[in-house]
């Protein structure tokens, strides 16, 4: 059974995350960013006939998006209570998801079953030693494509963080938000049968998030 870690344990409430991740200008420029690159990568891939899993989906943002789009979805998260709020979230379109409930280190789906598979916010919340696990389980239940968000270290929320991180106890340091170089993110899609496509900056030099492009390596 995979060890639990706060990834798995610190969201359960829809509502409250909604309200925490939507409720300030920021957050909601994320969002529109998120949103954005996720129907520009989805349109070119070609939403018609597409079947997209996203991986801690959350309260189904990402579901949202790709089936208002047209797609077929599968919703997976660790979290009942998170996917109780998917309906709401996606409204007219939720006749074209299905919700589970996994662990994304070991996705209950065979190899190549999605057309594409996307997860947001959900690597920068791994320990180190999970990321791998994860990517390679992304990668293995897609036939083609991986949409995911990451954080990049290249950027001033970054170096804030580690400069807090200095005045905190060692017990108090998180473990997971792990930020990495775009060199480091090509080395970690190719272990896992990934190559970088494309990348979007959310907001260049001073924000961490950016998200990915990725397509299974012949």
């Amino acid at each position: 059974m995979p060890a639990p870690y706060r990834a798995k344990t610190a969201y359960d409430d829809g509502a409250a995350y909604d309200a925490h991740r939507h409720g300030s200008f920021r957050h909601r420029l994320i969002r529109r960013k998120e949103d954005a690159a996720l129907a520009e990568y989805i349109s070119h891939l070609g939403a018609d006939n597409m079947l997209l899993l996203d991986v801690a989906c959350g309260t189904g943002n990402a579901l949202r998006v790709a089936c208002g789009m047209g797609a077929a979805a599968i919703g997976l998260d660790v979290s009942l209570g998170m996917l109780r709020s998917v309906p709401e979230k996606v409204g007219d379109a939720e006749r074209g998801v299905a919700l589970v409930v996994g662990d994304a280190e070991h996705l209950p789906f065979a190899d190549a079953a999605f057309d594409c598979v996307s997860a947001f916010r959900l690597i920068a919340h791994l320990p180190p030693q999970v990321c791998d696990t994860v990517m390679q389980e992304l990668a293995r239940t897609t036939s083609d494509a991986v949409i995911l968000t990451h954080n990049h270290s290249v950027c001033l929320e970054y170096a804030v963080r580690r400069l807090l991180g200095l005045f905190k106890s060692r017990s108090r340091r998180k473990a997971a938000h792990p930020a990495v170089t775009v060199g480091q993110m090509r080395a970690q899609l190719r272990r896992a049968g990934l190559r970088l496509e494309t990348l979007r900056f959310v907001a260049p030099l001073w924000q961490e998030e950016c998200i990915v492009l990725a397509r299974k390596r012949p």
